[in-house]
């Protein structure tokens, strides 16, 4: 897979370019691709949403409260640093 987003074609299996993308909240994006085969011409809208970090930032805002992965919530509790956001089971 390329470093950049990455689809294929549900019909085709060719990959998909993305054509144009909004934002529809801060954690969630509606992506629209393009097939890249000439004889398919599919075209679809995906969307990318935030799941959990894997790795908070050093300094991160004080009103920002996102979940992280339970792996990270275990760590911290091991550890004996402040508990992260717990992911929601």
């Amino acid at each position: 897979m390329s470093r950049g987003a990455a689809a294929r074609c549900p019909y085709c299996k060719s990959p998909g370019r993305i054509r144009s993308s909004e934002e529809v909240s801060l954690l969630h994006r509606d992506v629209y691709f393009d097939c890249t085969s000439d004889r398919c011409g599919h075209r679809w809208k995906a969307q990318l949403s935030f799941v959990h970090s894997i790795a908070t930032p050093v300094e991160q805002g004080s009103d920002v409260h996102l979940p992280v992965t339970p792996e990270r919530y275990r760590r911290a509790r091991r550890d004996g640093e402040p508990p992260p956001t717990p992911v929601p089971a």
